[in-house]
């Protein structure tokens, strides 16, 4: 298979306006600074406010980000997993567009699956800023999925979640939800790929608000028991 580049980052964005155009061109400064061949495809996941007109304009001053657009919003997975779509790079990834990720740890990511070689490469939050209800979330889900699958990581949803393109499309990824984090982690782990992980901060949010409600729980709750009996 031809690639058109080394590494595709996919970042979904939902109503992230005070977020995207800062995300976008921190992150290509960073990676262009450090000689990588990559694109950024930018996810317009159903935006309701100045989203897509920022995108529209970053992309339009800067050849390495393109735009996937979905009408209307389905899920933050649904938003990733069409943003693969348009991805066109030897190694595939994706992470969130909210901030919280420095864009040279997003680059120490890249670095290592490449020169280590490896299938799969993610960062893992050993700092937290982000507020006390999301540490207890994350605590507690990150106690409960290794019991259930025997997943090695003991931060799940961390991203990015950087992987060989041969390994994504092996994945058959269906989660439309939060739930993909952890449909990933448990198919990777099954395939025996080759992992490493990035110790990282995770940055408090600055600007914008965050879309995980209490209504995750619920979802990861419902999936957890549609993943166990093997309907994922």
């Amino acid at each position: 298979m031809a690639y058109d580049c080394e590494f595709s980052l996919v970042i979904p964005f939902y109503n992230e306006e005070q977020n995207a155009e800062a995300v976008l061109k921190s992150l290509s400064k960073e990676l262009d600074a450090g000689g990588f061949d990559y694109e950024i495809v930018a996810v317009d996941n159903g935006s309701r406010d100045a989203t897509p007109d920022i995108l529209k304009s970053v992309s339009g001053s800067n050849r390495r980000v393109k735009i996937a657009t979905i009408g209307n919003n389905e899920g933050y997975g649904w938003g990733i997993t069409n943003g693969f779509r348009s991805a066109s790079g030897r190694y595939v990834g994706f992470m969130c567009g909210d901030g919280q990720i420095s864009p040279s740890d997003v680059a120490r990511v890249l670095r290592r699956i490449n020169d280590e070689h490896l299938d799969f490469c993610k960062v893992k939050r050993v700092v937290r800023r982000d507020g006390l209800n999301r540490k207890l979330m994350s605590v507690g889900y990150n106690i409960l999925l290794p019991l259930l699958f025997g997943i090695k990581t003991a931060d799940i949803n961390g991203t990015p979640k950087v992987m060989k393109r041969e390994l994504y499309d092996r994945l058959d990824i269906r989660s439309k939800d939060w739930f993909i984090d952890t449909e990933m982690m448990v198919k990777v782990q099954r395939l025996k790929a080759r992992t490493g992980e990035v110790e990282v901060e995770f940055l408090k949010r600055e600007r914008g608000r965050s879309n995980v409600r209490f209504i995750i729980i619920l979802e990861f709750l419902k999936n957890l028991l549609r993943f166990r009996l093997g309907s994922t």
